[in-house]
């Protein structure tokens, strides 16, 4: 059981010569990641006994021109003059079995930390895995160097394997891991069709994956991964050059209903389909997709390279109604649907595209409960239009609009609404909406929410933030956590605790 506070604090110091001060920062620090305090080798052996009572899930290994541990947080390699001595992976032994997670970025390695690490790869193998105990490795760059080790991580604990698209030596890796046949939860292998047949072929030794990213295959492959019986989330890496006349309908159904489908589009230029002149969209490759594929599912997110404009948007999700709306076994169809997400990937986020303010009632059904438009300007919609999809999808549990970035316009919608939306949607559990605090809700009662603790606003300036909290801590009372997106397009920021 983790241990709290100055508890924890007092444990650490029994066993490390730091000062009280320093004590306090570093849980601190190791809770947060802020700066993680770097300790040498004589100090190593007493840091295993204060390490147990963190809530420990990953460890930070940093090379420098020692080998330094640090706070556990995440894996990171930097810049080495020279190998690692003997007595030095001696205790880095110690340490290999508490590391649980491994998320290398772009720029993990440079050269010569890439050097230092196959010297400790080198240095620390043995029969037994190298990290025994890792059960996530996520790489993100095609030509990280770390991909050259992922068969000396493999071993039955590893439940997520994230391969980088598209990434260099992925057949030797992808042979290795068919050899070695990890229970996998999770797996992520995106490469050229061609190059998929010996996974495909050895499909049945993945029967425990839940999570799985792949491009879209051929039928045979295709039929493959619809057999896979524990198959929740599917994620299809799917070009926006595909078209309805680009691609036939595969013949076979999935054994069973996913919970998610994520069809990604890759990043590319637009392309015009030279027989009617028309640009093809990401919706478009979506939608064929969607008729070709027998794929029924309860939820469906979509990625795209770009923002379409509000009006491609509306369009798409009218043509849901009219292409999918009828029932039909083993196939895509909007009655199976109980949840739809967007996300907008390098696109510009101040860019606001007029959004019609009935886009969302085709989805007007009891059975939807999930709405993530998150990326999203909504803007442009007034009290009038939120009120309407709000009382035409009363069973939301999650509502997200317009809140994952930073928007000049500013919104138009108003507290009142904010309250209308609780009102007509009482069973919601995660709200995220742009309002204007400018104007208030003091002439209608104030419903009561007590199943949200988390609002997202997005950038919601608040006029009077007197007012504003004196409503949410009316309508939201176990609301302890407030959501907002900064002025300078960093990631969100969480204002915590602020009603009292």
């Amino acid at each position: 059981m983790p241990i709290e506070g100055d508890s924890r604090s007092s444990i650490i110091a029994n066993h490390l010569d730091v000062p009280p001060w320093r004590q306090r920062q570093m849980v601190f620090d190791a809770k947060l990641g802020y700066n993680p305090v770097r300790f040498t080798f004589p100090i190593l052996p007493p840091l295993i006994i204060a390490m147990q009572f963190f809530d420990v899930s990953e460890l930070v290994l940093e090379v420098f021109e020692h080998v330094y541990i640090a706070a556990p947080q995440q894996v990171h390699f930097q810049r080495c003059i020279r190998s690692p001595l003997e007595s030095e992976l001696q205790r880095l032994r110690l340490y290999t079995p508490l590391i649980r997670s491994i998320t290398a970025s772009v720029h993990s390695l440079n050269n010569s930390a890439a050097l230092a690490f196959d010297a400790i790869v080198h240095g620390l193998t043995t029969n037994r895995p190298l990290l025994p105990n890792l059960n996530r490795l996520k790489l993100i760059h095609s030509y990280n160097p770390l991909l050259a080790h992922v068969s000396l991580l493999l071993h039955n604990r590893l439940q997520a394997l994230v391969l980088p698209y598209f990434a260099a030596r992925i057949e030797s890796i992808v042979g290795a891991v068919i050899a070695a046949s990890p229970p996998f939860l999770t797996l992520q292998f995106v490469d050229h069709p061609e190059n998929m047949h010996q996974f495909v072929q050895s499909i049945d030794n993945f029967s425990t994956l839940r999570f799985l990213i792949i491009p879209l295959l051929d039928a045979t492959g295709m039929r493959a991964i619809g057999s896979l019986p524990n198959l929740l989330t599917l994620g299809i890496i799917i070009n926006n050059s595909l078209t309805e006349s680009s691609i036939s309908v595969f013949p076979f159904a999935f054994d069973h209903h996913l919970s998610l489908v994520k069809i990604m589009i890759q990043r590319s230029t637009l392309i015009t389909n030279s027989t009617n002149g028309i640009v093809n969209n990401g919706y478009d490759s979506v939608r064929a997709l969607l008729h070709a594929l027998p794929i029924p599912c309860r939820r469906l997110a979509i990625w795209l390279p770009c923002d379409y404009g509000g009006a491609a948007l509306a369009h798409f999700i009218a043509s849901l109604v009219v292409d999918f709306e009828s029932p039909s076994d083993g196939a895509f169809s909007l009655s199976d649907l109980h949840g739809i997400s967007l996300r907008l990937i390098h696109c510009e986020p101040r860019i606001t595209t007029p959004l019609p303010s009935n886009f969302l009632y085709p989805l007007s059904s009891p059975v939807i409960t999930y709405i993530d438009m998150g990326d999203v300007c909504g803007c442009s919609l007034d009290d009038d239009a939120l009120e309407a999809i709000s009382s035409a999808i009363p069973n939301l549990e999650t509502f997200l609009l317009g809140t994952k970035r930073y928007w000049t316009a500013p919104p138009r919608v108003t507290l009142a609404e904010l309250s209308a939306v609780l009102r007509h949607c009482p069973a919601l559990k995660k709200l995220g909406l742009v309002f204007n605090c400018s104007i208030g809700a003091s002439q209608y009662v104030v419903p009561m929410n007590t199943a949200i603790t988390t609002l997202l606003v997005g950038v919601s300036l608040p006029y009077n933030p007197n007012y504003v909290i004196y409503f949410l801590s009316r309508a939201l009372p176990h609301l302890s956590k407030i959501c907002i997106e900064l002025y300078d397009d960093q990631e969100s920021s969480d204002k915590t605790d602020i009603i009292t």
